[in-house]
């Protein structure tokens, strides 16, 4: 299996080529110092911009905006593999440094088997809402295709 390394440790990729930031300027991700703007660019880029719209008259709703990078996840535990002393700069799985501390000090609190199980519920339960999500996104999309196609078979009758 291929691999490349980044700071010492092994990059396993197959979990790389579904990533969304693919060919993407890494400057996006590795922002200088202090360049909030660009760092919350990442983060929306990585974790997506997926919103409900309500029509207030009909009650319809629709999915709009982005799902994300499909492997935002393995992208956080790739960087929670380092050190955390070697972990001070970049946005990886849409997280920031101080984000990834957080988290590292929340995973040292031993966990109870209650909260174990509540915590593996919601990560399922977090899967499948950004299934329904994407899939509603694009069912929306197909939709505005098929309006899009229909209006225009329409002007050339």
């Amino acid at each position: 299996m291929d691999s490349w390394t980044h700071q010492g440790n092994p990059v396993n990729q197959e979990w790389l080529k579904d990533a969304l930031c693919k060919g993407t300027d890494t400057r996006l991700f590795f922002a200088e110092n202090g360049d909030i703007h660009t760092q919350r660019q990442a983060v929306t880029f990585c974790n997506g911009t997926l919103a409900e719209i309500v029509d207030p008259k009909t009650g319809l709703s629709a999915t709009t905006g982005t799902p994300g990078c499909p492997v935002r996840l393995q992208c956080l535990d790739y960087a929670l593999s380092f050190p955390q002393d070697q972990d001070n700069h970049g946005v990886y799985g849409g997280t920031l440094p101080s984000q990834r501390v957080t988290i590292r000090s929340a995973a040292r609190k031993p966990l109870s088997v209650e909260e174990n199980k509540r915590n593996l519920e919601l990560k399922e339960l977090l899967g499948l809402i950004h299934g329904v999500l994407a899939e509603e996104l694009h069912r929306s999309e197909t939709g505005r295709i098929k309006k899009y196609k229909a209006r225009i078979e329409r002007r050339q009758d």
